[in-house]
């Protein structure tokens, strides 16, 4: 037997009239703080939102005393419309709203809030359709510009119905409102859950040894460095170092440690030979470690994800830290990875100022750690640059294979100088820096890192090969060309 079609129609159109009317119920007893996005799209929207008029109005009354920070009831409401009297009448609605019906559970509340939203969605896509074919047969000589106003507010519902992928702007007093707990903290004092961490220091400063460090005191639950570390679990994606030879430094780890990491606590990826730019790999990352929950994504050595790019450009720099943030916001996990030392003389310079490359190395991590050579043999002095923890004073560590330990006893300012150079006079040193055509900064630059020149030798030098003709200046390029 087939159900007689006007019935249905009839008991859709009575439960979608209950449904309204359960929504401005629940709007005018408890309005949720902060508002879902559902919910918040059909007040923004309201009264068109709402195919029963008097409703709609009361959810625009209700929105606007909320825009206005006022308390939203039924009586605030009834005296905004007596402010702004509305075409509507609403007695009945307000005598139905007087017996207080029951507010409806935040959640049910959104979900009824998202089926009303895709009936408002639905008739006003029909209604600009609609209009846009009679406008069409209308003026004809404007369908372009007809066409394009459709687009664009086609595409601006359905941003509003699923969302563009970018988070919703907040009122303060909503983000006040909100509780919101800390992320949790990896290392005490220097990393927490969702951000990224560098490890910068010096060619050959054991840092795949303190990744394994890291990732073994983690996955146990014990301290590094004198840092507690809670039980998490960890991944560490090795671009270099043979199978064996990691589970070698493993085991060496281990033994040192006498603990293990139990099983489901720290994983390997060994992907040596598998290296790609960052743009094709990190989503090939993002799609195995998503479902694994892990609390620590660690990348060893990042250099290998840069692909063509130039660890001197910051748009390619950028571009790979956005890449690691994306590993960060798909899989809850902080990011970890190394950055190393210019040449030069590190103790001279700012500690973040030490990585190579573009400074978007020394900006873009939330917690840098910078490990500095010390006057002592195989000791380090360790400084913290942190974005969101209270800074640390620096400290001194021992390499004692296979780990660092802490030394207190030792002075961290006490760093170790590079040993000086005898006085250049002759300018041809600073001739083989300029083989190739090269700029006045980048020629600035080697002659610090390469012969330990201060600005004012460096000048003096140039001047020299400039006035006897070993070297000339092209406006062209804005490069000096040797003149072989």
């Amino acid at each position: 037997m087939t159900a007689n079609p006007s019935l249905r129609s009839t008991e859709l159109h009575r439960i979608h009239g209950e449904r309204q009317s359960a929504i401005i119920a629940t709007v005018l007893q408890e309005l949720p703080d902060p508002i879902p996005k559902h919910c918040l799209n059909l007040l923004r929207h309201a009264p068109e939102s709402f195919d029963d008029l008097r409703y709609g109005t009361l959810a625009q009354a209700a929105f606007n005393l909320h825009l206005n920070h006022h308390p939203v009831s039924i009586l605030t409401v009834q005296e905004e419309l007596a402010r702004n009297p509305a075409q509507t009448d609403l007695s009945d609605i307000f005598q139905f709203m007087s017996l207080r019906p029951m507010a409806l559970p935040s959640g049910i509340l959104e979900w009824e809030c998202e089926e009303l939203w895709n009936a408002y969605s639905f008739r006003r896509k029909a209604t600009l359709y609609d209009e846009a074919s009679r406008s069409m047969l209308a003026h004809p000589d404007q369908s372009d510009s007809i066409d394009r106003h459709v687009r664009r507010a086609l595409a601006e519902l359905d941003v509003q119905r699923n969302g563009d992928k970018l988070p919703e702007i907040i009122d303060a007093h909503n983000l006040l409102a909100t509780d919101m707990q800390l992320p949790q903290l990896l290392i005490e004092s220097l990393l927490h859950k969702g951000s990224k961490m560098s490890l910068g220091g010096g060619s050959k400063t054991f840092k795949s040894w303190t990744f394994l460090s890291i990732g073994h005191a983690l996955s146990t639950g014990t301290k590094w460095l004198g840092f507690q570390c809670p039980k998490a679990r960890v991944l560490i994606l090795n671009f270099e170092i043979g199978e064996a030879w990691i589970r070698h430094r493993l085991q060496t780890i281990c033994q040192a440690a006498q603990l293990y990491p139990p099983p489901g606590s720290l994983d390997f990826w060994n992907l040596r030979g598998c290296s790609a730019p960052h743009a094709t790999i990190i989503p090939k990352i993002i799609a195995r470690a998503k479902a694994l929950k892990y609390d620590l994504i660690i990348i060893d050595p990042s250099y290998k994800l840069i692909g063509q790019g130039d660890e001197n450009s910051a748009c390619d720099v950028a571009a790979m830290m956005n890449s690691f943030e994306m590993i960060t916001v798909e899989t809850g996990a902080s990011v970890l990875f190394g950055a190393h030392f210019a040449k030069g003389n590190s103790s001279a310079k700012e500690a973040i100022d030490r990585i190579s490359g573009s400074g978007v190395f020394a900006r873009d991590p939330d917690t840098i750690l910078t490990f500095t050579p010390h006057e002592q043999p195989d000791c380090f002095t360790v400084e913290a640059t942190l974005r969101n923890l209270p800074q640390l004073d620096p400290f001194v560590v021992q390499w004692r294979f296979p780990a660092f330990e802490r030394q207190p006893e030792l002075d961290p300012g006490d760093l170790k100088k590079k040993a000086g150079r005898p006085k250049i006079s002759n300018p041809d040193e600073l001739l083989g820096l300029a083989s190739n055509p090269i700029s006045t900064r980048a020629w600035q630059k080697a002659a610090y890192d390469e012969l330990n020149l201060s600005r004012a030798t460096f000048y003096r030098l140039k001047n020299q090969l400039e006035q006897t003709g070993q070297i000339t200046y092209s406006k062209i390029d804005n490069l000096w060309h040797p003149n072989k």
